[in-house]
């Protein structure tokens, strides 16, 4: 999957429902670091310390800041942080879980359940391929998550148990470009692997961010590190606008101002592949006319990209700035404006 646009690139049984391992802390992460604050102080639980499987080897009684346990989430795996992080954001561990159904429906990833924040097996407990893509690029665009899952090592802890945690990830070590991003392993779940890796385009110099997902792999980090080496040779990103560029107008009815600027609520791009020739077609649907008062992020139509006949990528257009509703005086003085600005242009006025 392309991180940018969202495109799937490749496919094979990406919508099969599979246990998760440990990459269900992609999603834990995501709402801790949406629901919490990094330097909130944490206690352990004995619930928490008490997890079996991978750990950051937390105690009960301990403080913990949520960004040292976040370290120990993503980095070492932990499953007793996993419970501390649940526990601190929604009271149990059972009331994360719903959090976690709730924030993957909204991403889009309608084909998980989860009953847990750590990915121990539980009947019940399960995602698919293509559903841990959504959730990892959702959760890449976060900047906290973006730079912990990139970190080959991070130190945890005060005084005494101050300590190195180690990624569980090997590709950011033997990768070019890896920078993510959770690994998971269970006898139900087998060898699994979400990655990522950001590289410069060969041609233009553009960043392209891949995310690749394997499930029950029996060679995790070949199978994943194959799959990015040929999205990057294959495909490229072709950028057409971004939010910033507030590109299009679209007229305003009842407004201060006659016009209004649009722009896309997200980088319009399309990947395709290299050998693919000829350039993007950009279709806008807009309305005729906006009724004011008109505010910064409104939807006012679509942009559509297509290559030849086929539509690659679709993307809302909103306002990109605010008009107000037209007062008595701007109705009064609106019929001279013409008028006004020619006597400017003679210098009269």
């Amino acid at each position: 999957m392309d991180w940018q646009t969202g495109q799937v690139l490749h496919a094979r049984e990406a919508l099969a429902p599979r246990p998760p391992a440990s990459t269900t802390k992609i999603l834990t992460a995501l709402i801790a670091l949406e629901r919490g604050r990094l330097s909130d102080r944490v206690t352990i639980s004995r619930r928490a310390a008490a997890t079996p499987g991978s750990s950051m080897s937390l105690r009960a009684g301990e403080v913990y800041t949520l960004h040292d346990l976040l370290r120990g989430l993503l980095l070492r795996s932990g499953n007793d942080a996993a419970v501390a992080i649940a526990e601190h954001i929604a009271g149990s561990v059972e009331a994360f879980a719903a959090l976690m159904n709730e924030r993957a429906r909204e991403l889009g990833a309608r084909q998980s359940r989860f009953l847990n924040p750590h990915g121990l097996h539980q009947p019940g407990h399960y995602s698919t391929a293509y559903d841990l893509a959504l959730i990892a690029r959702h959760a890449l665009a976060h900047p906290v998550f973006a730079d912990l899952v990139r970190q080959r090592e991070a130190l945890v802890g005060e005084g005494a148990r101050t300590r190195v945690l180690s990624n569980t990830n090997r590709l950011l070590w033997h990768l070019p470009g890896a920078d993510g991003v959770k690994t998971g392993t269970t006898s139900a779940a087998g060898e699994c692997l979400v990655a990522s890796a950001t590289r410069p385009d060969p041609e233009t110099g553009l960043e392209q961010k891949l995310i690749a997902v394997v499930l029950d792999a029996d060679a995790r980090w070949e199978d994943s590190a194959e799959l990015l080496n040929w999205g990057f040779e294959h495909f490229r990103l072709v950028p057409v606008a971004s939010p910033g560029d507030g590109l299009w107008e679209v007229p305003v009815r009842g407004g201060r101002e006659p016009r209004i600027r649009v722009a896309p609520a997200a980088p319009l791009a399309v990947v395709v592949p290299r050998s693919l020739a000829g350039e993007p077609v950009l279709t806008l649907r807009l309305p005729p006319a906006a009724p004011a008062p008109v505010r910064p992020g409104t939807p006012l139509g679509t942009a559509e990209v297509a290559w030849g006949d086929w539509v690659l990528h679709q993307v809302p257009l909103v306002a990109a700035e605010e008009v107000v509703g037209a007062g008595w005086a701007t109705w009064l003085v609106r019929p001279a404006l013409p008028w006004l600005r020619w006597l400017g242009r003679q210098g009269w006025v």
